[in-house]
């Protein structure tokens, strides 16, 4: 159904609230595929590689909501301020810790399992990795739509799967526990 611009708003405050209202959309989109890993029978070890996999099939399956997130991402906070106390910002944001606290879990997970080393802080792994995996993907994503991210990767061609896998491959084995 097509709603009219003044409908819209008087439902939303401005243009970017409604975007929030998208963006949180898509979250919770997110959060219910990692959730959906989370209680998956698995090693913690085995969590943190799924949850790399999800974020980045998320990212080719969900093009738009990708899209979102890249632009709410980079929406400067003081345009952000007379909306954070909207519904919209406020479900973000707690969509964004749920996700959070989900990947901590994992890695709790796998220092109660043994898969991970239990020398890591769980809550600062999971922002390092949530930090990184994002990162590569976006890279991949602007990459992949011929927006060039740097002039030194014009004329290379990498699949974004390999990178996070190469990425993963790398996480894992400074966190995996070799004693199991």
């Amino acid at each position: 159904a097509e709603l009219s611009k003044g409908t819209l708003y008087l439902y939303f405050r401005n243009k970017l609230e409604l975007l929030a209202a998208i963006h949180h959309r898509g979250l919770t989109m997110l959060t219910a595929l990692i959730a959906e890993v989370l209680a998956r029978p698995i090693t913690g070890l085995e969590m943190v590689r799924a949850f790399s996999n999800t974020l980045e099939d998320f990212s080719k399956k969900n093009t738009n909501y990708y899209h979102f997130f890249v632009y709410m991402e980079s929406v400067d906070a003081s345009a952000l301020e007379p909306i954070m106390d909207g519904w919209a910002c406020q479900a973000c944001n707690q969509k964004g810790n749920e996700i959070i606290t989900y990947l901590t879990r994992a890695f709790q997970i796998g220092i109660q399992d043994g898969s991970i080393k239990d020398k890591f802080n769980p809550a600062m792994l999971a922002i390092q990795f949530l930090g990184a995996t994002r990162g590569l993907i976006q890279l991949s994503f602007f990459h992949r739509n011929g927006h060039i991210v740097a002039p030194s990767l014009e004329n290379i061609t990498f699949d974004a799967r390999e990178l996070l896998r190469n990425f993963n491959d790398l996480m894992i084995e400074a966190i995996k526990n070799e004693k199991i």
